[in-house]
């Protein structure tokens, strides 16, 4: 556990690991996007509404996409949220979840945030004047250590950020992580903000997990998600929060603030996908599939495949290999083996290495497989 005052945020480190797979010319699994295609019909829809909708959205959301996104909750979720004052829609989740932290902390306040972690967790609290307390996930396997987290609280603590599946790592939280952190703040004025921007991106082995099957967790959290995510269009940058209307209100109030209107025609064109299909991610199978030959390539290998559950990252950890710092031995294999993925060192305050790094597993087949033969030979 470690208390932070400070921020020191290196935002650079994506586009320096492209600079370095063009440097080499290697194979780039450093980056952060999916090179699926996206469905067709949600494209056509898209234009259709760029073509006729100009106007700005309501800061909340459209009708259409909140009344949708309803109905899809309680299908998947078997839980109730009013579209009218517990759905609000987003410009993305980084800003749902900015605004879920305004709307909790203020100065003088901690955060439980668990790490690895992308930056912007930290960020947003410490510019809200509250101070983040970070705990270190064991591994990418591991269960949380809970007696730890207990250990962390104190009459300062607001809020415990939770991803599930993990952003970087893939990890699924499981009932028993789900039910601890119910049981940890029963009682406590202590609010959850539960990052499932991933949740439709979970592998057929494995059971989604999230906080809307916990009354207690539900009752007390604003859960984000990510719809362009979900419908492999990342850029478009709608994501949602929902929230009992009791935290939904403040939320909404910080919304006004920050966002007027969130892409209109787009909310629209998914509004319409939402309402027709059941399934969101469209390249589940063909991400599988990746992530399956990627594991049977370096299985047998001295890399270390972490299990990667969701999301589209898998972690290599290479200590039986070389005890080089992460950012020394990511050179090294741009260099030697024509391969640029990601430190994982710098998802974490204190930039700590432990001999891993992170690769995209959403890139095309052919290179994947490519680059999989590649690292084989370390």
């Amino acid at each position: 556990m470690t208390r932070q005052t400070n921020f020191d945020v290196d935002f650079s480190f994506e586009g320096n690991m492209s600079k370095l797979a063009l440097e080499y010319n290697a194979i780039d699994l450093s980056g952060n996007y999916l090179s699926f295609p996206f469905p067709e019909i949600l494209g056509e829809k898209a234009f259709a509404y760029l073509k006729s909708v100009t106007g700005n959205a309501p800061s909340e959301g459209t009708v259409e996409l909140r009344n949708a996104l309803a109905d899809f909750i309680t299908k998947k979720y078997f839980r109730n949220y009013c579209p009218q004052n517990e759905i609000t829609i987003t410009a993305g989740a980084t800003q749902a979840i900015f605004t879920a932290i305004a709307s909790s902390v203020k100065e003088g306040d901690e955060a439980i945030i668990f790490e690895p972690s992308y930056d912007n967790y930290a960020t947003a609290i410490e510019i809200c004047g509250a101070r983040p307390i970070f705990i270190k996930l064991k591994d990418a396997e591991s269960s949380v250590d809970w007696a730890e987290v207990q250990k962390a609280i104190t009459t300062r603590t607001k809020l415990i950020i939770i991803c599930s599946p993990h952003n970087l790592t893939g990890r699924v939280f499981s009932s028993d992580d789900m039910e601890n952190l119910q049981k940890l703040i029963n009682g406590t004025k202590i609010r959850i903000i539960s990052d499932e921007s991933l949740a439709d991106i979970v592998y057929s082995d494995t059971s989604a997990s999230s906080a809307t099957f916990y009354p207690k967790l539900a009752d007390n959290s604003f859960i984000v998600g990510s719809l362009s995510n979900s419908l492999g269009v990342p850029g478009w940058k709608i994501g949602y929060c929902i929230a009992p209307k009791t935290l939904m209100d403040k939320y909404r109030k910080v919304q006004r603030a920050l966002v007027n209107s969130v892409n209109h025609p787009f909310q629209l064109a998914i509004a319409d996908y939402i309402a027709r299909y059941s399934t969101l991610f469209p390249n589940m199978e063909l991400l599988e599939r990746n992530r399956n030959a990627f594991h049977e390539i370096l299985k047998d290998t001295k890399l270390k495949l972490l299990p990667s559950n969701g999301g589209y990252f898998q972690i290599l950890g290479y200590s039986a290999i070389s005890t080089s710092k992460d950012i020394d031995f990511i050179e090294l294999l741009a260099r030697d083996y024509g391969v640029a993925v990601a430190p994982m060192s710098v998802f974490y305050h204190d930039k700590i290495c432990k001999q891993q790094v992170r690769v995209n597993l959403g890139v095309g087949y052919d290179d994947l497989v490519e680059a999989a033969h590649r690292l084989s030979k370390l």
